[in-house]
């Protein structure tokens, strides 16, 4: 087994805040229609957040990186944290 950093299983978070976020979609869209939902989920970014942790941060990173699709971690200057605005 994968011994993870002060985290806990971070695939198992990132996938259970994915599917509360899709739900939440769903049931947004059911209860607010014909008004339109969209949601958001930007996946692993680097916020101030992980410097607080006791961890290799840039090793972590680039283990994350590379199971990823696009092969980097979002920042706040590339996430879509404006989106709402």
């Amino acid at each position: 087994m994968r011994s993870w950093p002060v985290i806990a299983r971070p695939p198992t978070i990132m996938a259970a805040a994915n599917g509360a976020l899709a739900s939440l979609a769903s049931g947004l869209a059911i209860e607010m229609a014909p008004v339109r939902v969209n949601v958001i989920s930007p996946g692993w970014v680097d916020t101030p957040i992980w410097d607080q942790l006791e961890m290799d941060k840039q090793a972590a990173f680039a283990e994350l990186s590379q199971r990823l699709p696009a092969r980097r971690i979002g920042t706040l200057t590339t996430s879509p944290r404006r989106s709402w605005r």
